[in-house]
Formats: structure tokens, sequence, C-alpha cells
């Protein structure tokens, strides 16, 4: 019906069941992970709904929406964090160079729009690439091959999307690449760009 997942605290573990409720009667899921908890849980599960949508625009006026809430798509890949990090960040390197307040602004919302169209790719190859059954993973791949998700995958791997570049730290670069192994993509002819021996290290450390 979709995925799960488990967040992990000192004091409990945080379970949550994403579904497509077009495709699928809300109560389904609830049942399943009513009976996956069963005997561990300690509060009664709760649906909370939500279409995913971003802000083309997010920082309007005296408004400046950081991380979630200027978008939000999927709790995929624990994408909370990872907008707030990016939005911090661009925020502060923005704040202490001499621009304009206009261009400011400008350069942050190009900034939050390259980091959101990374998390839609990001999730859609993920999903796109899987092989669990179900409408709800047949609607992902289908998504998947009308993007032509596994092109952008080999662009975003071989630098050629140099507009998300300062959005890719080299680990991210090194997920893709065990996306198309797990797609079992064929890159013995692709011609992979030099890597920079602090990123080299990085990889052989990992």
């Amino acid at each position: 019906y979709g995925w799960r997942f488990q967040i992990r605290l000192f004091h409990r573990i945080g379970n949550g069941y994403v579904f497509n409720s077009r495709q699928v009667d809300p109560a389904i899921p609830l049942a399943r992970i009513k009976e996956i908890t069963n005997g561990t849980r300690i509060l009664e599960p709760r649906l909370i709904q939500w279409e995913p949508g971003e802000y083309s625009e997010p920082w309007q006026g005296n408004l400046v929406p950081l991380g979630i809430s200027s978008g939000f798509i999927d709790p995929f890949a624990a994408s909370a964090y990872d907008a707030h990090t990016r939005s911090l960040r661009d925020l502060t390197n923005l704040l202490t160079k001499e621009n304009s307040l206009e261009n400011t602004i400008k350069e942050y919302n190009r900034h939050r729009n390259f980091t959101m169209e990374e998390r839609r790719l990001r999730r859609d190859i993920a999903f796109g690439i899987s092989q669990r059954s179900g409408p709800y993973w047949d609607t992902q791949r289908k998504v998947a091959q009308e993007k032509n998700c596994l092109q952008s995958l080999k662009d975003i791997i071989l630098g050629k999307r140099v507009d998300l570049d300062s959005e890719f730290r080299y680990h991210w670069v090194h997920m893709y690449i065990r996306f198309a192994l797990a797609a079992e993509v064929d890159m013995k002819d692709w011609d992979f760009p030099a890597i920079p021996q602090l990123h080299r290290n990085m990889v052989e450390a990992f």
C-alpha cells in the first residue's frame, strides 16, 4: 500500500506508514500498522493528511520560511532535517554577502527551487527503481518513466547538472551511484568525472 518508516529516539521508536489515500482506504494501512506495532504501541496511530507541494518563491517580503515550511513532498530520506540544514546554510551564506535585498531574495529562492528539485529527483528515482508490488509502486514506476528519471540519474552522476552542483555534497552523488547499481544500469561506458582527492578519501573510508 505504500512504505513504512521508523524513527529511533532514546525513549521510543516513532512509526509511520506513508500511502496514497486515492489508491487505498486509510483503514487498510491503519490496520497494518496496528498489526506491526501490536504489543509495543504507546499511542494509537492517527491519520495525518497532506497535499505534496512547495512555494516557487518562498521568501516573500519580510517572511522567510525555512525547512519544510517552504515545501513538503514526502518524509522519505529525512527530508525535514535536510530541508532545514540546507535552507539555514543558504540563508546565512547569502546574508554575509554584499548584495541588495532584492538580489538576496532572488538568490535564496533560486537555491530553494534547486533543493526541492533535487529532493523530488531523489524520491522519484529511489521509488521508481523499486521492485515492490502493488498499485502504489506501479504508480511510482510510471512517474519515474514519464520524468525520464534514469537520464536525470545519469546526468547527476556524470556532473552534467551544473545548476544543481552547489546543492550536492559528494556523498549524495555516491548515493545516486548506488541507486544506479540497484536499478542494474549499465555504467561501463560512462565517462565519469575525476573525483577530488578529498572526496576519494571519503568514499574509500565509507
